[in-house]
């Protein structure tokens, strides 16, 4: 996958999952959420973005980190990933390939 489309994937990846949670992202963690994904693209080698289990492997990766993200939600009694919650999310997931 070219650069783009990954990222584009990875993001819709991201909006499903936290659909499916019932959550949504505010602007700012929608904010964070692009750039954590456009960096962990970056991160990625090109033999990697055209690599089938990598590209599984970066997917999985970000359902986990919005079921994260979630989770704390529902814990603050809210349905909206504030930029708060996803800060703490991101660091407590780390190292989580390649996003961190």
């Amino acid at each position: 996958m070219t650069r783009d489309e990954l990222i584009s994937s990875l993001i819709q990846e991201a909006y499903n999952e936290v659909s499916r949670h019932n959550c949504q992202f505010s602007t700012e963690a929608d904010a964070q959420l692009r750039e954590l994904i456009a960096a962990g693209v970056d991160r990625m080698t090109v033999e990697e973005r055209y690599n089938g289990a990598k590209i599984a492997e970066a997917e999985r990766n970000m359902r986990y980190l919005c079921e994260q993200l979630c989770e704390r939600t529902r814990r603050e009694s809210r349905v909206i990933v504030e930029n708060r919650t996803f800060s703490s999310a991101r660091m407590s997931i780390c190292p989580l390939w390649p996003f961190c």
